[in-house]
């Protein structure tokens, strides 16, 4: 899709179960998606093929990304870690999904603030997870189309990377 189109988010956790999934996520639905973890920052969007994510080093500052940032999400499991308020896009959305506040105070002034995610999502996710699986492990027609190319570099020298992984029923 391209519900994102023009939308820049900012998300905080690179780490294989939420972060990189979701930057992956975000960038395929359009936007251009700043992922930031303790090695840095990457930059992704769409590829030019369908279901693919194009991921390049940027020397865009991470105030500079905040500044400009329509979605800011922050998951970093370490207590001291805090985003500044007054770094963030007046408007954005701003959301924590760390067991403890990743956002400055003032965030609720500035930004449309989603303190938490509950257990019902997070038991939503598990479900989905479990059906998948389940759908997966007992079809024997099920194909699967992941991309994963880690020295695919482009003439530009961007990494491609497909994260796409297509189920298809026959």
């Amino acid at each position: 899709g391209n519900q994102l189109a023009d939308k820049v988010a900012v998300v905080f956790n690179r780490s294989e179960v939420v972060g990189r999934p979701l930057a992956a996520m975000l960038a395929n639905d359009g936007a251009t998606v700043y992922s930031i973890d303790v090695t840095g920052m990457l930059e992704y969007k769409k590829g030019r093929v369908h279901g693919t994510i194009k991921v390049n080093e940027t020397a865009l500052s991470q105030d500079e990304a905040l500044r400009s940032a329509d979605i800011v999400i922050a998951g970093v499991p370490v207590k001291s870690f805090s985003v500044d308020a007054a770094k963030l896009k007046p408007g954005c959305l701003a959301l924590n999904f760390a067991p403890h506040s990743n956002f400055s105070e003032g965030v609720e002034d500035k930004c449309t603030f989603v303190p938490a995610i509950g257990k019902v999502t997070i038991a939503m996710l598990e479900r989905n997870l479990i059906r998948l699986q389940t759908s997966w492990a007992n079809d024997n027609t099920t194909t699967t189309g992941a991309a994963l190319d880690s020295a695919g570099s482009s003439a530009e020298g961007s990494v491609h990377v497909g994260v796409r992984l297509v189920l298809e029923k026959r």
